[in-house]
C-alpha cells in the first residue's frame, strides 16, 4: 500500500495530475461564471440606457452639461433639421 505523499507505483503523479485537472476545471468554471455575469450586467445596463421611461431625473453632476447641451445653438439647429426631415 502506498502513502499519499509518495509511493513507488506512481500514485503521486496521478494525484498531482488529478489536482491539476481539478484546478483547471474550476478556473474555467469561474471564468464562465464571470463572463455570464458580465454579459447579464451589460445587457441590463444597455436596456436601461435605451429606455427613456427609466430616466426620472438628471443627476446633479450631469445637470450643468445637460443644460449647456440643450440650450446650445447647434442642438437647436439639429432639432429643426430632424423636425423638417420627419415631416418631409
Amino acid at each position: 500500500m502506498s502513502d499519499l505523499r509518495g509511493g513507488s507505483d506512481g500514485s503521486v503523479g496521478r494525484l498531482q495530475e488529478r489536482a491539476e485537472k481539478r484546478k483547471k476545471f474550476y478556473q474555467k468554471s469561474e471564468e464562465k461564471i464571470h463572463a455570464k455575469e458580465l454579459e447579464q450586467t451589460q445587457a441590463k445596463s444597455k436596456g436601461e440606457e435605451n429606455n427613456p421611461a427609466t430616466w426620472k431625473s438628471v443627476s446633479e453632476e450631469c445637470a450643468g452639461y445637460m443644460r449647456e447641451f440643450l440650450t446650445d445653438l447647434a442642438y437647436c439647429s439639429n432639432v429643426e433639421v430632424v423636425a423638417r426631415e420627419a415631416t418631409a
